[in-house]
């Protein structure tokens, strides 16, 4: 059987530095810079292919119930390890960007088993990253109700709707997500961005700051949040860190504009 905790690992060796945004039709009203509603889809499945975050599989911490986590081991043990070998296929077609091959492999994992919730998550993020939300939100809300203890799924459908614009949708996925894994920082991001598009900026802000992942999104995020209340300065501090840590991000030249703007 294939040990799922070796997708966590990836992000710690592979961090991703050209942040490809996903589809959205709405600027930040002070900036004009998309703010990416969505995550950068491998950076995720690399934190979480199969519901694990990264501060899970270095810190394991126990879910609100004993059965629970035992539902969730229940639930990745039933995959095969053929299913996993496509998953971990798709993974790395993803991270390069070939969406027609990394859900072919997709495909090949739910023809094995249609009943693979990592495997419609994949499809979710793989739908994302083509900017077809709508689908993205089927294969997401399929996964969830097929697995309601896989945090990942969650994240997926938080994403989507975050991507489609259903901020309200997006915040109760996020926060089911959490309840299983209360450290899953994408599932919290996702969460800041569902409350910053319905314009709860300070609620947006709390939820940033409790994200310890350095992650060059959560800066951007935050810089748009900060912005919105305001607080121009530490937005441009923001900003400028998201330029440092991702240099080859299309949004860059917008932002370092931003930033000697504002100083």
């Amino acid at each position: 059987m294939q040990d799922p905790s070796c997708f966590g690992s990836f992000v710690r060796l592979n961090k991703p530095r050209d942040l490809t945004p996903l589809h959205n039709n709405k600027t930040d009203q002070f900036s004009g810079v998309y703010w990416a509603r969505s995550v950068f889809v491998p950076m995720v499945l690399a934190l979480g292919l199969l519901g694990l975050s990264s501060a899970q599989t270095s810190d394991p911490k126990p879910l609100d119930a004993a059965h629970d986590a035992f539902k969730v081991s229940v639930a990745h043990l039933k995959t095969s390890n053929r299913a996993w070998s496509h998953l971990r296929t798709a993974q790395k077609e993803l991270t390069k960007g070939n969406l027609v091959e990394a859900a072919a492999e997709a495909d090949l994992v739910l023809a094995i088993d249609p009943s693979c919730a990592p495997a419609l998550s994949m499809k979710a993020f793989i739908e994302l990253a083509a900017k077809d939300s709508s689908a993205a939100v089927h294969n997401a809300t399929k996964a969830t109700l097929i697995d309601p203890y896989d945090a990942m799924s969650f994240v997926a459908l938080a994403m989507a709707y975050n991507a489609s614009g259903t901020f309200s949708e997006s915040q109760r996925a996020a926060r089911a997500a959490l309840k299983i894994l209360p450290d899953a920082w994408d599932a919290r991001l996702e969460l800041a961005k569902a409350l910053y598009g319905e314009g709860q900026w300070d609620a947006a802000l709390h939820e940033l700051n409790s994200i310890r992942n350095d992650f060059p999104d959560v800066h951007l995020v935050k810089g748009n949040v900060l912005m919105s209340l305001g607080r121009r300065q530490e937005g441009a501090a923001e900003f400028a860190e998201f330029v440092e840590e991702a240099p080859l991000d299309r949004r860059v030249d917008r932002i370092k504009q931003i930033v000697a703007e504002t100083q």
